[in-house]
């Protein structure tokens, strides 16, 4: 089984995706596909992960996403005490516990102080984030109410909140942000063999 290290976590995400400032040098040899023949891949491809490999990946990035997650809980909840809120456990909720396609990960719901924040937490300071279509849509739905918390964390659920963003789809340039995956319709196999 592959054992990954907290910094090593984003760059096989980014050598995944296909980053290549970031990727992990990508093998010379090709795909061996009988009769002594092979494929080459392709010029700058990602290096070869197997399915437990990237099953782990998944695993070990869902425990640093959830662990930042809490950190911004327990930020959250000390921020609605400062405003007065008598109990901020009852108005912080972690929404992506039931619903991870809502667009944000934590809801904070006490009268005149509401956030719906999507957490972005990361092994690597500075690096990018992802934002799926999803959340960007909700998001710039959410306007004033919509926040980005980028949190930093050392791997051993330790880590700290490092940037927060308000109205994080006005103020994110279309520029800034790359696509990494396209959705294609099946009818291009239409009239195909």
């Amino acid at each position: 089984m592959l054992k990954l290290e907290p910094d090593d976590l984003e760059p096989v995400l980014a050598a995944f995706f296909g980053d290549s400032g970031k990727a992990l040098a990508a093998p010379a040899s090709g795909v061996s596909v009988g009769a002594g023949a092979s494929i080459e891949p392709p010029r700058g491809n990602r290096p070869p992960l197997t399915e437990e490999e990237f099953e782990a990946l998944l695993e070990r990035q869902s425990e640093i996403g959830r662990a930042g997650e809490g950190l911004v809980i327990l930020d959250e909840q000390a921020r609605l005490r400062r405003c007065g809120c008598p109990k901020p456990e009852d108005y912080v909720l972690r929404i992506a516990e039931s619903d991870v396609g809502r667009g944000y990960d934590v809801a904070s719901t006490w009268p005149g102080e509401e956030r719906c924040i999507e957490v972005k937490t990361t092994t690597r300071a500075g690096s990018d984030f992802f934002l799926t279509a999803n959340e960007r849509a909700v998001l710039g739905e959410l306007g004033e109410r919509a926040w980005i918390y980028r949190v930093e964390a050392d791997g051993n659920h330790d880590g700290k909140i490092v940037a927060r963003l308000n109205n994080p789809m006005r103020k994110i340039a279309e520029g800034h942000m790359t696509p990494v995956v396209w959705r294609v319709p099946n009818c291009v196999f239409d009239g195909e063999g």
